[in-house]
């Protein structure tokens, strides 16, 4: 299971989507995106669970990104 996570696998996309879904920027955090993690944050005070739901496919994107 560390390997996958180490590696770049499924289950660091699934933990980070899981972590976002819970607390909109916490899975950018987990890919070192600190710009996108704060916006996610900051705006989820003000849109709600809109954002839990933008934050994990943001995290898809950027996984998607990573393995171009």
């Amino acid at each position: 299971m560390l390997y996958y996570i180490h590696n770049g696998g499924y289950m660091k996309r699934l933990i980070a989507c899981v972590a976002s879904m819970l607390l909109p920027g916490l899975g950018q955090c987990f890919y070192g995106r600190y710009k996108f993690a704060l916006a996610f944050a900051l705006s989820s005070c003000v849109f709600g669970p809109l954002c839990n739901l933008l934050a994990a496919l943001h995290i898809l994107i950027i996984d998607n990104n990573k393995e171009l």
